[in-house]
């Protein structure tokens, strides 16, 4: 299988992965960080192009948002769609990367000099700025069946100090 193969494969089972999540968390948030990695490592020449390509697609793949509790069972997943279609030898470091690359993880760990992920999660952080970024998080919130506003007892607190 080539390149370009494993590439249309990918694409597919991250689809797949990706149906119930949120319009803020779907495939075209995927494209659009593909998008931006794919900019930043041409200007950069930084990153293997495949190898990245790869990570920019799976990385919101076993995502803790929509895992909860079973989040290792999505990183199985991977693991197994990987070893399956010829990725053994670039699975451990992909792996490695998408769990580093998360906006929420507060403890940076694992090699924080793989090219692969510092593109990664610049290219995944500018998409959540912006107005893109200002769309998500209110498209997760109302996923999420957050409230936008919750007025307390005294609404009149703000209209009596003007």
């Amino acid at each position: 299988m080539n390149r370009n193969e494993i590439i249309l494969m990918t694409e597919e089972f991250v689809r797949q992965r990706m149906k119930g999540y949120d319009s803020g968390h779907d495939w075209w948030h995927i494209e659009r960080v593909r998008r931006l990695a794919n900019l930043i490592n041409k200007k950069e020449a930084l990153a293997d192009p495949f190898i990245l390509e790869i990570a920019v697609l799976l990385h919101d793949s076993a995502d803790s948002k929509f895992a909860g509790d079973n989040i290792e069972g999505g990183y199985s997943l991977i693991h197994e769609f990987m070893e399956k279609n010829g990725l053994t030898e670039i699975k451990e470091r992909v792996i490695e990367v998408i769990r580093d690359v998360s906006f929420s993880k507060k403890n940076l760990s694992g090699d924080l000099n793989d090219p692969i992920l510092l593109i990664l999660q610049d290219a995944d952080r500018l998409d959540a700025i912006g107005a893109i970024g200002i769309a998500r998080a209110f498209n997760y919130g109302g996923f999420r069946n957050n409230a936008i506003y919750i007025p307390g007892e005294d609404q009149n607190v703000i209209s009596k100090s003007f």
